[in-house]
């Protein structure tokens, strides 16, 4: 069999989120995988390093879950499934140097030996989390100082909108317009080319300079707008709010944009998009989540292979499978219970016939309290109305 997976497993989880940790329980060797469960592709990952070194097809009963790694997101499970493809690289190839005694032995003694990866995959994991929790100190400060020098950024470049804005509004663009008028009209007298060439040139500038001046009022109607959305309690603007926002700049007439405050809305605030729209590229790009450690949860078929690590995180969660079956369980899923041992069996059928003993005690008073209830209700009504065969006797 050349797939031992259930049916469409990678819709199970979501890519990146999740290691399944598989290993060989006959030469320990070891396989990584995105979602629970296995495809021939993954037999990619072993080298090869001897006859037989890499199977020719994936058996079920020899392929075993051992770990589940969750992280918080994808892309922290994606840097850590490419450093543990990378440990293990090193420990396939540079052996010679962390294990030198390995020269000393027979070539096929040596094949087996590079093969068992399971202990050095956990103490590996162990390793990654570690430099993992090393790494989100600096990129907690990088997405600080990202912060801060995208607040200089716009509040330099908005300085400089609003002071062409302000321009706008004092009646510049209305200037721009009869002097582009008065060229164009003009251009029709010019005789010699190079008048023309002159003239057009001036018309070209002039446009450009009005353009300009019309962007920046309407950059500043649109960051005002979206101001006002967030001010009535919306922490991120939708979609739909910045369209309107758009629509309503390009609609508005050159009158309406000129009354605009320029000093109404921050500068530098980063939950306006069309505040932050003027960043550039390299203040614009995200940067990735910082690391952590304390959302990440490690699942062992057998917990006691953890001790395969020197020390691990303080941080990181331990926890059991529970019962496997083929796959590993999707995390965060129903677990299946361990088998019970015979005491615990016996205590729970105990516990059960108490129970139904109780029931069958507790229906019996109810039944006699019902019957009881009903002859107080008979006998309520002979009294009311009297003993009919004894007025029969009388007559």
């Amino acid at each position: 069999m050349t797939r031992i997976v259930e049916k469409n497993p990678r819709k199970l989880v979501k890519h990146g989120k999740h290691i399944f940790m598989w290993w060989n329980i006959n030469t320990q060797q070891v396989l990584y995988s995105f979602f629970p469960g296995l495809e021939k592709s993954h037999l990619k990952q072993l080298p090869f390093i001897g006859k037989k070194s890499v199977p020719a097809s994936l058996r079920p009963d020899f392929w075993k879950p051992f770990c589940t790694a969750t992280f918080p997101t994808p892309y922290q499970g994606l840097i850590a499934y490419r450093k543990l493809r990378e440990f293990r690289r090193l420990h396939e190839t540079a052996w010679d140097e962390t294990q030198p005694e390995l020269l000393e032995q027979s070539k096929k003694s040596r094949i087996r030996a590079l093969m068992r990866q399971k202990a050095n995959s956990i103490a590996d994991l162990a390793e990654v989390l570690r430099l993992q929790g090393e790494q989100a100190g600096w990129m907690a400060k990088n997405r600080e100082e990202r912060e801060v020098q995208s607040r200089e950024w716009l509040e330099k470049k908005w300085a400089e909108v609003e002071e062409l804005a302000e321009k706008g509004k004092t009646g510049e663009i209305n200037k721009l317009q009869l002097e582009i008028k008065r060229l164009e009209d003009s251009l029709t007298r010019k005789t010699t080319e190079k008048e023309k060439e002159r003239v057009t040139k001036a018309v070209r500038l002039h446009n450009h300079r009005l353009k300009k001046l019309q962007w920046a009022l309407k950059m500043v109607y649109k960051r005002n707008a979206l101001e006002k959305t967030l001010a009535s309690g919306t922490t991120t603007p939708t979609e739909t709010s910045i369209v309107a926002a758009e629509k309503a700049a390009e609609n508005a007439s050159t009158e309406t944009l000129q009354t605009t405050s320029t000093s109404e809305s921050p500068r530098s605030n980063l939950k306006n998009p069309i505040t932050t729209s003027l960043l550039p590229r390299h203040l614009s790009a995200p940067l990735p989540v910082p690391f952590d450690l304390s959302s990440v949860t490690l699942e062992w078929a057998d917990l006691y292979d953890a001790e395969y690590a020197k020390a691990w995180p303080e941080a990181v969660v331990h926890d059991v499978m529970g019962t496997l079956r083929r796959n590993p369980p999707v995390p965060n899923a129903e677990r299946i219970a361990f088998p019970a041992y015979e005491e615990e069996v016996l205590a729970i059928k105990a516990t059960e016939e108490e129970k139904l003993a109780r029931e069958k005690e507790e229906e019996a008073e109810k039944k006699v309290e019902e019957e009881k209830g009903r002859v107080g209700r008979v006998m309520e009504k002979v009294k009311k109305i009297g003993n009919p065969f004894k007025l029969r006797a009388l007559h």
